[in-house]
């Protein structure tokens, strides 16, 4: 009987001849597998320090996009800045090229003649690598511009790559682009 692992197929000796060769012994493997993929090996099935900490990590990285999103709602500009990396880059709504940098004298200018958001945050997904985290989320909400310049609004898809500094977790990169067609 075959299986098939990593793309290859092996029989079920040679996959248990292989299994053998672990540093841990055949039948603690197989009871690890038996336990589930949230199992470990350190005992009484409590987490081990490293996944605390990813899951730490990954709490104060959507805590962190959620002030954003709060602080760009509440037109809080300071707040909002506060988020981004002076060296941040990234594709935004308007479909302009890649904006390099973060502008916040612009960004003062057009909160100050008038620029609002109503945004909120659902389904978001955040990844923790050591001192890295990747999110996606879904946006919805609208933003009205300056002078009576129109409004933008909808469902919008979000992603941001964010690094951890001694003042928190910046965001370096991200990409706000329109839905379209449904989710």
């Amino acid at each position: 009987m075959g299986g098939s692992m990593w793309g290859f197929s092996v029989g079920r000796r040679r996959l248990l001849r292989a299994i053998g060769t672990l540093a841990v012994p055949p039948a603690c493997f197989a009871a690890a597998l038996a336990a589930g993929a949230g199992a470990n090996l350190t005992g009484a099935g409590a987490p081990s320090p490293r996944v605390l900490a990813r899951q730490d990590a990954e709490a104060e990285v959507r805590a962190a996009l959620e002030a954003a999103v709060a602080a760009w709602s509440a037109g809080d500009f300071e707040a909002f800045a506060n988020q981004y990396d002076e060296g941040v880059r990234g594709f935004f709504l308007d479909g302009a090229p890649l904006t390099r940098g973060f502008d916040a004298a612009a960004l003062r200018m057009a909160y100050d003649a008038g620029l609002t958001a109503t945004v909120s945050v659902r389904d978001a997904d955040v990844r923790v690598f050591d001192g890295t985290a990747a999110t996606v989320a879904y946006l919805d909400g609208s933003i009205h511009l300056p002078g009576g310049a129109g409004a933008v609004g909808g469902t919008w898809r979000y992603s941001d790559t964010r690094v951890r500094r001694d003042d928190g977790w910046k965001i370096v990169q991200y990409h706000l682009s329109e839905l379209g067609g449904g989710r």
